[in-house]
């Protein structure tokens, strides 16, 4: 039983680190949006706007491995770890329409991490 509470302790870490990556992401997405520093939703953005997302996006995929990190039950670097590749795995598809056509999602934009 103690194994089954370890497993899923483990996969709540990484769980709730990609929930904070999602939402905060999207709140910052969303406050950009709405002080008019982004334009509108489904325009093409430019590239100091693309600079400016990658790098908050970078800081909060920080903090949220970081929190993964935290919370797990043992071994935290290896809790990071599989949540970086699963963020990267669910992204790339994502980024790769984003540069095929020239505008980001919403969908792009809510789950992030370049």
């Amino acid at each position: 039983m103690a194994r089954n509470t370890l497993t899923l302790r483990s996969v709540g870490a990484v769980v709730a680190g990609l929930i904070a990556i999602v939402v905060l992401a999207t709140a910052v997405d969303i406050v950009l949006h709405e002080a008019g520093f982004y334009p509108p939703w489904g325009e093409p953005m430019n590239d100091v706007h693309a600079a400016v997302a990658t790098a908050y996006r970078i800081a909060i995929s920080i903090f949220g491995c970081w929190l993964a990190a935290r919370l797990a039950p043992a071994r935290p670097l290896r809790h990071a770890i599989i949540l970086g590749v699963v963020v990267m795995l669910v992204v790339r598809p994502l980024f790769r329409q984003f540069f095929h056509t020239g505008r980001a999602t919403v969908a792009a934009s809510t789950i992030t991490s370049e």
